[in-house]
């Protein structure tokens, strides 16, 4: 926890990191044996160490995102939701205004800039044109090409003033690598 940057602190305590680890990972690979192995990718504006672990049932990767400073801005455990769910969780924490989760699903390259308040900003510039969610109305995968490894799910959502979809890129780590809505200050 102390290695957090200081834009995560305030969301990722150390109850709030073991929930996620027991609902999101160790009840689908079952409880954690031993590190495997670790690399590090160094990146334009960060650095991402992949640490291959094994679990009980199976043998995963988990990805910390760590910004120039050495800082973590971003930790990714195996995905085991089909990208509709994801697409469809996305939307609902966006919804709720859990802006941590809703980073959560995105791409640890765009995790090293992009944090909960410029989340928070595009989507509540969206709602200004849009009005408050109203409920979505339903998921639509798009599969790409076996080349580019990039699939679209395309989420419509009934707001107050209109119906529109909002258009969420996947690659192939199940990871949102672009949305339809410009994640800018």
């Amino acid at each position: 926890i102390a290695a957090l940057s200081p834009q995560l602190k305030p969301l990722w305590t150390a109850e709030k990191l073991q929930k996620v680890w027991e609902s999101q990972v160790t009840d689908n690979t079952g409880p954690f044996k031993r590190i495997v192995k670790s690399k590090l990718l160094d990146a334009i504006n960060a650095n991402l160490v992949i640490v291959t672990v094994e679990f009980e049932k199976v043998t995963e990767d988990v990805t910390v995102t760590f910004n120039r400073a050495g800082q973590i801005v971003a930790a990714d455990f195996p995905e085991f939701r089909s990208i509709s769910e994801i697409g469809d969780a996305f939307v609902k924490a966006l919804a709720n205004k859990d802006y941590g989760l809703a980073r959560g699903y995105l791409h640890p390259f765009l995790k090293a800039e992009v944090f909960p308040t410029r989340v928070q900003g595009a989507w509540e510039n969206l709602l200004k044109r849009t009005g408050p969610v109203r409920r979505v109305v339903g998921t639509q995968v798009r599969k790409g090409s076996d080349t580019d490894g990039v699939d679209l799910v395309l989420v419509t959502i009934q707001f107050e003033k209109l119906t529109d979809t909002l258009i969420l890129v996947f690659d192939d780590q199940k990871q949102i690598v672009n949305v339809d809505f410009p994640l800018g200050n």
